[in-house]
């Protein structure tokens, strides 16, 4: 989300208001949602009147659709407790169902207190609180400066130089993927 003010780069909007991007881009994914189940609705319904598993399934889908209308996001949906609706939420493969992450991008100046006296990522950091996000805040100018700078060999120097190397580093790129692997842990082939 952009949170910083630069006049020499306009925003779509003409303004920036990271609350007013989040909402817009929930209600993308709300919209791209509300088109999977309604697809998920047709194909069931007929089939429903006969089939008791079906219609029980399309209960659910319909009452999934109806959160999502009411400008709600899937993953606050209350599945319910039941073998069947779980694995049938979980199949929809929902946008709005998966957890949120979000990257504040500010000024160089704003990194020195990680966004804490930007107004721009408070209100971010707020509206990640009340969803259960993440946030992250990061300046991507700084980051292609240092990446345009160090090039091939030297890029080894530059995580040295950051202490992306270190256990403790806090970098936010491995914020962001401390996050991911505890919000979506994987098993290793073997």
């Amino acid at each position: 989300m952009r949170c910083f003010e630069d006049t020499n780069i306009i925003h779509v909007d003409g303004s920036i208001d990271p609350a007013r991007d989040i909402e817009t881009i929930n209600l993308e994914l709300i919209f791209s949602d509300i088109e999977i189940l309604d697809r998920r609705i047709a194909k069931i319904a007929k089939q429903a009147r006969m089939d008791k598993t079906l219609a029980k399934e399309l209960e659910l889908v319909e009452a999934v659709k109806a959160h999502l209308e009411d400008g709600k996001m899937a993953r606050t949906f209350e599945v319910p407790d039941d073998d069947d609706a779980q694995i049938w939420f979980k199949g929809y493969n929902l946008l709005t169902a998966k957890p949120t992450i979000y990257a504040a991008n500010v000024a160089e100046d704003d990194l020195v207190d990680d966004g804490a006296s930007n107004p721009h990522v408070a209100k971010v950091r707020e509206m990640a609180k009340e969803e259960g996000a993440e946030v992250f805040v990061i300046c991507a100018q700084i980051e292609q400066e240092l990446f345009r700078t160090f090039r091939g060999g030297k890029r080894k120097n530059i995580s040295m130089i950051l202490g992306w190397h270190r256990a403790d580093s806090t970098s936010w790129l491995q914020q962001v993927t401390v996050c991911l692997t505890d919000q979506f842990p994987y098993r290793r082939g073997g």
